[in-house]
């Protein structure tokens, strides 16, 4: 299915080792803050996402196909890298998506991030306009 419009979009990653970011955004309202230590949120920054970036946005997701990602992606590892993705979209379909030390498009047992998720980090940071994020 097609994402023609988002309502509400919430990602996280973070974990032991590694810094916690959530991006969120209602409407064209847009926040997001990045820790490196404990998960206390460091300073939120917000931004208002232009239509011509919203468009950008929704063409890259729809290019992913996270509508027919799995609910679960979960790995033996401990420790390691947690993320979250809960998308309300179209009106009223949502999507929620769980990670532990595992991404969409991996085959394996795999621990490393897949190109599918560097991908979608990549549209999250241009989305924000922070380049090194994450």
């Amino acid at each position: 299915m097609r994402i023609s419009s988002i309502e509400r979009f919430r990602f996280f990653v973070g974990g032991y080792g590694r810094s916690n970011c959530e991006v969120n955004f209602q409407g064209s309202h847009l926040s997001y803050w990045y820790s490196e230590f404990c998960g206390y949120p460091g300073e939120t920054h917000e931004k208002v996402i232009s239509n011509m970036d919203m468009v950008s946005f929704l063409s890259k997701l729809n290019q992913l196909g996270i509508t027919r990602w799995k609910r679960k992606y979960e790995s033996c590892a401990l420790d390691g890298t947690q993320w979250e993705l809960e998308v309300l979209y179209n009106g009223a379909r949502k999507k929620k998506i769980y990670g532990s030390n595992a991404y969409p498009g991996s085959s394996t047992d795999s621990a490393e991030e897949t190109v599918e998720f560097r991908a979608l980090l990549d549209a999250i940071r241009l989305l924000i306009g922070e380049p090194g994020y994450f």
